[in-house]
């Protein structure tokens, strides 16, 4: 048996729960705070896979963002991990390499209650959100089906999309179920929010047009305390109502308060957001102030380490009375803090320790 006191080392922060694997080989402790190492404070996962027999055996890690739950597949060696709320990583029960990922279109819920399951006879991934549960059809190889219908018999057999409700009755597997055409708004991009998807077709891509930033071409080295390389794919922004802040995401600044509005933003893409650049990336030409935002809820759930703010407080980061809005993704309500810090001319290297995981963010300003 595990011990409660494994439990309890397992986790960094936020407790969360133990999930044994079917066959009971392996065990993950899912908390808030991800996992880390109890001997080198560096080493960290978002989700640490042991071996169940031997508990002292680390099998691997998962790094799929802010931990939320996670279901190993009964008969597949396959898994799938939620992450940052609406994050799925589909991954190798053995090895543990992500194949898959996708990302849930943001239910509306009322109270908050992750539980992800695999269902179907073993051929959709269920997840519940508070109220809301969603199903995913996996695309399953020829190999996987045989595996399948060895044990299970004949499989299900689903249509592109249908309403939930048809989609329970084919999940008996009484028989086949006829297509349904869900109704839709003509005048609407999307299908309704009741319909099963196939996995892997929602996750946002960084292939949308790079939004053209309202405040004109990027500052020049005249115009702010702060600069990048010739030719870096980096760029610093007057900080105005508006402004696209991620190179790759129509997310922009809204409210801003006196001290960061009309400062120098740094601007990125996204997979660059969590975090500084690398040394060397950003030198400061004079003395000046530097500022941090952080995203660090969504909808009222943290994104971040418990101690992240002790954190940036050791590096002489000051929190500010007021903090940023942004535009959000839908359905969404993000929350920020801001931070402040002295910084002298030169290269710069800030916040080492941030390490946010999407959809966490980081916005730097300068004044």
């Amino acid at each position: 048996m595990l011990s409660i006191g494994l439990v309890a080392w397992a986790a960094d922060s936020f407790g969360g729960y133990l999930h044994l694997s079917p066959d009971g080989k392996k065990f993950v402790m899912v908390a808030g705070g991800g996992w880390r190492s109890p001997t080198n404070r560096s080493t960290r996962y978002d989700m640490a896979v042991f071996e169940a027999t031997s508990p002292d055996t680390m099998l691997g890690g998962l790094e799929i963002g802010g931990p939320q739950t996670i279901a190993f597949h009964p008969v597949l060696p396959i898994g799938v991990a939620q992450g940052a709320n609406y994050d799925y990583s589909l991954f190798d029960a053995e090895s543990l390499v992500v194949r898959q990922q996708w990302r849930l279109k943001p239910p509306a819920v009322n109270f908050w209650h992750n539980l992800a399951a695999f269902g179907g006879k073993g051929t959709v991934f269920l997840s519940q959100q508070g109220e809301s549960l969603q199903f995913f059809i996996l695309d399953l190889t020829p190999e996987q089906t045989a595996k399948l219908e060895a044990r299970y018999g004949k499989l299900p057999d689903y249509p592109d999309a249908l309403p939930v409700e048809a989609a329970q009755t084919a999940l008996a597997a009484k028989g086949p179920t006829p297509p349904v055409t869900p109704s839709t708004d003509p005048g609407s991009p999307e299908p309704p929010a009741t319909v099963m998807r196939k996995s892997g077709t929602d996750r946002p891509t960084a292939t949308k047009p790079i939004p053209k930033p309202p405040a004109g071409k990027p500052l020049g080295r005249q115009d702010a305390p702060v600069h990048v390389p010739e030719g870096s794919d980096l760029a610093f922004y007057r900080a105005v109502k508006g402004l696209p802040y991620l190179q790759d995401r129509d997310y922009r600044l809204m409210a801003m308060p006196k001290s960061v509005k009309d400062s120098a933003v740094l601007v990125r893409d996204m997979t660059r957001a969590g975090g500084w650049p690398s040394k060397g990336t950003v030198e400061a030409t004079r003395d000046c102030t530097a500022y941090l935002a952080v995203m660090y809820q969504i909808n009222g759930s943290s994104l971040v380490k418990r101690d992240l703010f002790d954190v940036l407080e050791s590096e002489g980061w000051k929190e500010e009375k007021d903090a940023i809005t942004t535009t959000s993704a839908e359905k969404e309500t993000w929350g920020w803090k801001l931070f402040s810090k002295p910084v002298q001319a030169g290269p710069l290297t800030l916040s080492s320790r941030l390490g946010l995981n999407s959809p966490a963010q980081a916005v730097y300003f300068f004044r």
